[in-house]
């Protein structure tokens, strides 16, 4: 359809949506009661003076409250509105589905060119929901900058110098921790000291974020170094998902490999007198391993947690594990030079998966699926981020 202001003079459209300006109400209602009685009508929306700009962003924002595919863009006649109207709304829908999928890259590209567009619309033309969103790509350029890509593939511990206290790195307080919470800050900040509410699942998302990432630190109130093994297992098993879902069959079996590995530590730091702490990073006990190698390893872990009883016995479970192991061992990012099969990466995790949620328990999965889950941003949210665009129109029932 095409997206125009009504002309009195113009038929009125059987369906669709008819847009009109307030001084043509009266006539308008009349020549509706009279079309009704023959046919369908068109959905009436009020448009109001400062509405008239940016009257493409209505028409996204009305379609997008009922659908929840963006196919209808490609199809629409914007009209006098095309310009920098659609590509608003692509780059948007990259941000979301970005956003949704944990895509920093996706996410970052999207913002900084949404930022750039909006830039060249001339303040006479620019509207209150054109700065809205202008802000909006910013912050989430400088989001996905800072916290995205990190939780995306990397540590939430990032470190200056190579040192042997890094080894004990639950002692520490992630780097991000910090980072987060001045982008959780910056939301209300950036919007009237207020957290605008199509910005609300970022703020909630950043705040879910903050909770687990506090479990990786000793630091935080009631937090034991063997919760910071778990709540990391749980993180490395969210890159590891992540990995996979992307077809890197490789860097995600490592990352299944470290989630088996804290997984393990875990249950052997429960008990007392197996590990010696002594050590940064620790290393097992050599009472304990017997004169073997006391260094903390998926191997050394699955002959502890097997000899000792440490968990039920479980054979499927110990020869997934060493299977996980040698498969880790060969590959082209440790000691030899093989990639892994996409169908037997899979494979892998079809056994090893289930293993690690019983040993976790409810918490762990719950931990594994928020790092794995990204943010949910409707168009509409991103539409009207602070309520500044749906205050410029109204759609009037008939």
């Amino acid at each position: 359809m095409l997206v125009e202001i009504w002309n009195p003079a113009d038929p009125i459209p059987a369906t669709g949506n008819l847009y009109y300006r307030p001084e043509d109400e009266v006539q308008l209602k009349q020549s509706l009661a009279d079309m009704v009685k023959v046919s369908t009508i068109p959905l009436p929306v009020l448009v109001k003076p400062n509405g008239e700009m940016q009257l493409g962003l209505i028409h996204a924002y009305i379609v997008a409250s009922s659908r929840s595919d963006t196919g209808w863009i490609e199809n629409t006649n914007f009209g006098s509105h095309e310009i920098h109207t659609r590509r608003i709304l692509e780059l948007i829908g990259e941000i979301i589905l970005g956003l949704r999928d944990l895509s920093s890259e996706r996410v970052g590209n999207a913002a900084i060119a949404l930022e750039h567009i909006i830039s060249l619309i001339p303040s006479s033309r620019r509207t209150s929901t054109h700065n809205a969103l202008y802000i909006a790509a910013g912050y989430i350029a400088d989001l996905t900058q800072q916290c995205l890509a990190c939780l995306e593939y990397g540590s939430p511990f990032s470190h200056n110098i190579v040192s042997d206290s890094n080894k004990a790195w639950w002692s520490q307080m992630p780097s991000l921790i910090g980072i987060v919470r001045v982008k959780k800050n910056e939301i209300s900040k950036k919007f009237g000291n207020v957290v605008p509410k199509g910005l609300s699942a970022v703020d909630i998302w950043l705040t879910n974020m903050l909770a687990r990432l506090g479990r990786l630190t000793t630091q935080s109130a009631k937090i034991q170094r063997n919760d910071t093994f778990l709540e990391a297992s749980a993180y490395c098993a969210a890159l590891a998902e992540r990995y996979l879902l992307r077809c890197s069959a490789s860097l995600a079996l490592l990352f299944l490999h470290r989630s088996t590995d804290f997984c393990l530590l875990h249950v052997c730091s429960k008990h007392n007198n197996i590990v010696d702490w002594s050590f940064h990073g620790g290393r097992f006990d050599r009472n304990v391993v017997k004169g073997k190698d006391t260094n903390i390893s998926l191997g050394n872990s699955i002959d502890v947690v097997d000899s000792m009883n440490l968990l039920s016995p479980d054979v499927n479970r110990t020869t997934h594990f060493l299977e996980l192991n040698g498969w880790r061992n060969q590959l082209i990012q440790t000691h030899y030079l093989s990639d892994i099969a996409d169908s037997e990466a899979r494979n892998m995790f079809r056994k090893v998966r289930p293993h690690l949620e019983n040993i976790g328990g409810a918490d762990w999965k719950m931990a594994r699926d928020i790092y794995l889950r990204g943010i949910s941003l409707s168009l509409t949210d991103f539409l009207d981020i602070d309520g500044s665009l749906t205050s410029t129109f109204e759609v009037v029932p008939f």
